[in-house]
């Protein structure tokens, strides 16, 4: 089935060639960036790297994502059971990221240091 993107409210989502909107799988902006998620066991779970860079404005999320994890030991511990890998559904077509749900994405969000 051929999927597109639209964008509702400050929402992308999935619409189907049927023309029914699939909430489940959306791309939420948030400030004018990109925020992947995916709907997986009844909550939302976000893109690790995009919370990175929308908090950041880092032009590596990911080695910034590296240096978080090395300076908090209990956070690296914990990685398994805070990030689980998702396939989510991208304009460039379906990627296994790294994903964490609402309470793992507050512990992440504990551990970035903003800069004033």
């Amino acid at each position: 089935m051929r999927t597109k993107y639209i964008k509702a409210d400050n929402i992308y989502c999935f619409v189907q060639r049927d023309g029914i909107m699939d909430t489940n799988n959306a791309l939420v902006v948030f400030q004018g960036k990109s925020l992947r998620r995916v709907w997986n066991n009844d909550e939302w779970w976000f893109a690790v790297l995009d919370i990175v860079a929308i908090l950041t404005d880092s032009t590596n999320p990911s080695d910034y994502l590296k240096k978080v994890r090395k300076r908090d030991e209990e956070l690296n511990k914990g990685w398994g059971q805070i990030v689980t890998p998702l396939l989510v559904p991208t304009p460039g077509g379906v990627q296994s990221l790294n994903c964490a749900n609402t309470e793992g994405c507050l512990r992440i969000i504990q551990s970035i240091q903003i800069e004033p």
